[in-house]
């Protein structure tokens, strides 16, 4: 009879909240309430998850009323949203199932914008000329961030290295000061690094140097 054969799934905490690339545990108590020894076969409906989950086990041995605690692993994201999966118990024998649906919710931890009023310049030899860039920490953790500039040797950052609480605002300087002889087309390349989170901005400037 098919009430001789069950399983039951349960949890402390089926919701939780990560940052991108963040490896988040989830603990399920899978119990045999059925009147014999039986095997359940453990799998995951991920939802647009992909292949970010992976079960602790995914075959469980339980004699009757014996309980086992099993582990999902789900690595978030890099883009922040809610995500919705679930676990799905199916018994060997009486073809007994149950399912537990979970919740993720990434947030957009270490979200940053960098903004370049004009990436375009044309100045003559011998001048110097300033050029702001603002950095702003959209994210919801402090952050630091590394710049780097790939150009010709006159073209300098005022500042390499920046530290970001959430929500903050820093205005850094590009310097432009070419030195007779060094008229031409240049271009000059900065990348940003943030410490935390794996995106990199990237911002081409033009540079026109004039004899005048």
């Amino acid at each position: 009879a098919q009430q001789n054969y069950g399983v039951s799934l349960n949890t402390d905490i089926n919701s939780f909240q990560s940052c991108p690339n963040d490896i988040v545990r989830y603990k399920v108590n899978i119990v045999n309430i059925g009147e014999f020894s039986n095997s359940f076969e453990l799998d995951v409906a991920e939802h647009g998850l992909s292949e970010r989950i992976t079960l602790s086990e995914n075959t469980v041995d339980l004699d009757k009323g014996e309980s086992r605690i099993v582990y999902l692993y789900v690595n978030s994201p890099i883009d922040s949203g809610d995500y919705f999966f679930s676990l799905n118990a199916r018994s060997l024998y009486g073809d007994q199932e149950q399912n537990l649906d979970f919740i993720l919710r990434v947030n957009p931890c270490y979200s940053y914008k960098l903004d370049v009023t004009n990436n375009a310049f044309s100045l003559c030899e011998r001048t110097y000329l300033e050029v702001p860039i603002n950095l702003e920490n959209q994210g919801s953790v402090i952050n630091s961030y590394e710049a780097f500039l790939e150009g010709p040797v006159w073209a300098r950052l005022e500042n390499t290295a920046l530290v970001l609480n959430s929500g903050e605002e820093k205005l850094f300087r590009l310097g432009l000061a070419p030195d007779y002889g060094a008229s031409g087309n240049y271009t000059a390349t900065l990348t940003l690094v943030p410490e935390r989170g794996n995106l990199n901005a990237y911002t081409d400037f033009n540079i026109a140097v004039r004899p005048c």
